[in-house]
């Protein structure tokens, strides 16, 4: 996917220096704090959805389960894509968000429900350290 600023302020600006430094670090892209003119998935559906009842439960071997549930609330059929993300302690240093992953309903009709679950990883709950040399789960 490609990022559109909202904005020209948004952007990073060009440069005609023969070495450019990217000192955004993790925080670009939905990760950083620009506005952006189009988000993930918009204009993709006719319709509306209600996603409610997110319920993060344990499961082996992943670090955690999180279940929603999806309903068609407008009045065309239609899919919709759910986004999951993570937030971390700040003292991970991490962006404020994190896209842990997607996934697409089935076609649904005006006030069809489908619940949708998300696996989460060791890795997916943990971030990388350079001052530890390894892996820190949350």
């Amino acid at each position: 996917p490609i990022s559109m600023p909202a904005s020209e302020a948004d952007a990073i600006a060009p440069s005609s220096a023969s070495k450019v430094h990217y000192t955004e670090g993790l925080k670009v892209g939905y990760r950083g704090s620009p506005a952006v003119a189009y988000p993930f998935g918009h204009g993709l559906s006719y319709t509306t959805f209600d996603i409610g009842n997110a319920v993060v439960s344990p499961c082996a071997p992943s670090c955690a389960c999180v279940s929603v549930d999806v309903t068609n609330s407008g009045k065309r059929a239609g899919v919709e894509i759910v986004q999951l993300y993570l937030e971390f302690p700040d003292q991970a240093q991490e962006p404020r968000s994190i896209l842990k992953g997607f996934q697409q309903t089935g076609l649904l009709q005006p006030s069809q429900q489908a619940t949708l679950t998300f696996e989460l990883t060791p890795r997916d709950c943990s971030t990388y350290t350079l001052e530890r040399s390894g892996w820190t789960q949350w």
